[in-house]
């Protein structure tokens, strides 16, 4: 296989899982409330901005802002295939604020993406501390 589309395996396990619980026509376990599905939303698509940025910046590495932009359409557009997907699933429809909660959802993963990054460069270009010598004053 080749190594350009490595980083795309989880996005594509993982979306192929949210397509598997978006075709079930009831959820599986009882919402505290009707609008709880929003939050389920948001949280179900946090991964979906992390896996997607992380593939993204691994095909595009030299063009960091195009991929975040390339990454967050991509993303979105998943989500709006979702929600078209739901739309055909009987006792399922298709919302704009669920979709709305995918973004958001999609918009913080990308950010924790770009967060985690951020520390992990500072972490490298940090001089490892070293232990004192023997006879050497702390």
């Amino acid at each position: 296989m080749s190594v350009f589309w490595r980083p795309w395996i989880p996005v594509l396990v993982y979306y192929l899982l949210i397509s598997y619980l978006s075709s079930r026509s009831h959820f599986p376990v009882s919402l505290p409330r009707p609008d709880f599905d929003k939050v389920i939303h948001l949280l179900e698509y946090i991964p979906v901005g992390l896996l997607i940025c992380h593939a993204v910046l691994r095909t595009l590495p030299t063009r960091p802002k195009l991929a975040a932009s390339l990454s967050v359409f991509i993303a979105l557009s998943l989500g709006a295939l979702d929600e078209w997907h739901q739309s055909a699933v009987p006792g399922r429809d298709a919302n704009v604020y669920d979709w709305l909660a995918d973004a958001m959802g999609v918009l913080i993963g990308a950010g924790l993406y770009r967060f985690i990054n951020r520390i992990r460069r500072i972490r490298k270009t940090r001089l490892p501390l070293r232990a004192p010598q023997k006879g050497s004053l702390p």
